[in-house]
């Protein structure tokens, strides 16, 4: 079921089976691979310019990380273009 919302020209249409923030990144995979490369959240932030808090929100699933964030965390852990993408958008977007 879907309700449509109108503001200014522009039609948005909502699905109340909406997905949570935290459904959409794969934090097992991403917790792992900070373990892997030996970080701790505090040094990850760090690393990537980014607070320890930001980091923390994004694990426990309160925010969305920014494109800046996200960046910064592949490039930190050495993530390929792929790995980014499975832990990032794990939720098929197709079907969202």
């Amino acid at each position: 079921m879907t309700n449509t919302c109108i503001s200014g020209k522009i039609i948005y249409v909502i699905r109340k089976e909406a997905i949570t923030m935290g459904d959409c990144i794969n934090r097992a995979k991403l917790r792992g691979l900070i373990a892997e490369k030996g970080f701790n959240y505090a040094s990850l932030a760090r690393d990537c310019g980014a607070t320890r808090d930001s980091i923390s929100n994004l694990m426990r699933g309160v925010r969305l990380p920014s494109y800046r964030l996200m960046k910064g965390i592949a490039k930190s852990l050495e993530m390929t273009p792929e790995q980014a993408g499975q832990i990032f958008f794990a939720t098929d977007l197709r079907d969202a």
